[in-house]
């Protein structure tokens, strides 16, 4: 006679063994309550679905299942770690509704497998998926095979999926760098040539004409001169026709034709081979395009007045700084004061844009550069990547230090219990501008001061003028708000 069973083992029996392994995802699979969903609950199960469960749940590849007709959303805990911050709300979800964003392309191919009952599969597709809260260029590879029940019908789709994004990325570059190095070898093509005692070219390795688009009969003798740059020709001559008479080897630059009609810069480089008694047998030269070179000579120029100009621009604006920090100040003490620190602000803004060489700055960075003092109770933030250029990045990390000395000194960092808020989003449709709120709350009563200062005049004023930008500065009794709406240009744009 069998013995009654205890509360344990019955609860053993009932346990959903087919997910008895699968990491964190298992433990969620078992700990929901299903019975709400199309699946119904966990012991009703179709036995397909049992399996293939088990199957993704004990699988090292990330695989997700979608089942039935709303494709509910279940998978594994590799697969888990594609989706970003999808995971965990996406289990148990219809896929349209977690995948509402490329739905438009990954839908049909759903549809397919349903309908038809044919697999497909996708290489190194390019999906624009919500991650991390914001819509990220990714690629995938993945599969899509139909599940069938015991009648051999489509029940549900079985997804095995890698991301490609690195891959893609890194052959990307590796071809835009064999491409820019094939156009840099072409673009620097050699011709190599010859002349005789006296000068006269006598021939070439076919180069030359490849590369000027003389003929033969037009390089002999002094001939390749008509292939030099008018304002080049008298030079380039004077010097061939002095090594020569000198017995010297030649190295000179001038502009020569190319092939197809324009010029770049050579460096002509030829050296005399003499006989056994010293007397020259012939001249052997070369030619080496030399544009980038020219080019980079250039961006030093370019570079050296963009540095002038910079420096300029930064004496003005510390020129600006001293008069309007003595206009508004009280007395000396207080001049010093605050000149100093939004000094010390403006070389913090530069530390920080000579660390990416004065390209670009996020706006993450800018806040940890003003912020970065006070602990996360003191201060709370939320937005998206937005670059800014060089003076974008310092106006507005000036204009968030005249608003932290403000709040330390008078308002919400200035008491226990205060707290700021600096939120900022990209609005519009399509996305328009950046929208930064900053907002102080329980400190002490605030007022709209009487005299603007320079922080003011550079909020209100100057952030107008620089960015045709829309701001409001508020005065509330309960804290200071500053919103500022900033259109999206070459200066700001989302990363």
């Amino acid at each position: 006679m069998n013995s009654p069973r205890g509360p344990q083992e019955k609860a053993v029996d009932e346990a959903p063994t087919f997910i008895a392994n699968g990491g964190e995802m298992a433990e969620r699979i078992r700990a929901r309550d299903w019975s709400q969903t199309p699946l119904g609950p966990i012991a009703g199960w179709p036995q397909p679905l049992r399996s293939i469960v088990q199957v993704c749940l004990e699988s090292v590849s990330p695989i997700a299942i979608y089942w039935g007709r709303e494709l509910i959303v279940l998978y594994n805990d590799v697969w888990g770690t594609l989706i970003g911050d999808k995971h965990p709300s996406a289990l148990g979800q219809p896929a349209r509704v977690v995948f509402a964003e490329i739905w438009d392309t990954v839908g049909p191919m759903f549809d397919k497998v349903i309908t038809t009952g044919e697999a497909c599969c996708a290489r190194n597709q390019l999906l624009r998926m919500n991650r991390d809260g914001w819509p990220k260029e990714s690629y995938f590879t993945f599969s899509l095979n139909p599940i069938r029940d015991g009648d051999g019908n489509v029940c549900g789709v079985f997804n095995i999926a890698a991301e490609t994004t690195a891959r893609v990325r890194a052959e990307r570059a590796l071809y835009e760098s064999e491409e820019r190095f094939r156009v840099l070898v072409e673009a620097m093509a050699q011709a190599v040539w010859e002349a005789d005692a006296a000068g006269e070219a006598i021939e070439d390795s076919g180069t030359w004409r490849a590369f000027t688009g003389q003929t033969a009969a037009e390089l002999l003798g002094l001939g390749w001169v008509n292939a030099v740059h008018p304002e080049d020709r008298v030079e380039a001559k004077k010097n061939w026709q002095r090594a020569v008479r000198e017995g010297r080897s030649l190295d000179t630059e001038f502009r020569l034709r190319s092939a197809s009609g324009g010029w770049r810069w050579t460096n002509t480089r030829a050296a005399p081979l003499r006989n056994p008694d010293g007397s020259i047998r012939k001249w052997v030269g070369m030619n080496i395009d030399i544009g980038e070179r020219k080019a980079v000579e250039e961006r030093q120029r370019l570079l050296l007045a963009e540095l002038d100009h910079r420096v300029k621009n930064t004496l003005a604006l510390v020129q600006s700084i001293a008069a309007q920090t003595l206009h508004s100040a009280e007395t000396l003490e207080h001049f010093s004061e605050a000149f100093e620190g939004r000094i010390a602000a403006l070389a913090r803004g530069h530390d920080l844009l000579t660390r990416s060489q004065w390209q670009t700055a996020s706006l993450h960075e800018v806040v940890a550069l003003t912020l970065g003092a006070y602990g996360t109770e003191q201060v709370r933030l939320a937005g998206p990547n937005i670059a800014l250029s060089p003076d974008a990045a310092i106006s507005i990390h000036l204009a968030f230090h005249e608003l932290t000395t403000n709040a330390a000194k008078y308002g919400a960092l200035a008491v226990d219990g205060g707290f700021l808020e600096l939120q900022w989003a990209l609005v519009g449709e399509p996305q328009a501008a950046v929208c930064i709120d900053w907002s102080e709350h329980g400190g002490p009563p605030v007022k709209e001061p009487v005299v603007r200062g320079f922080g003011m005049e550079l909020i209100e004023q100057s952030f107008a003028l620089e960015f045709d930008a829309e701001v409001v500065l508020d005065f509330q009794s309960g804290g200071v708000r500053c919103h500022l709406e900033l259109p999206l240009s070459s200066r700001i744009y989302p990363l």
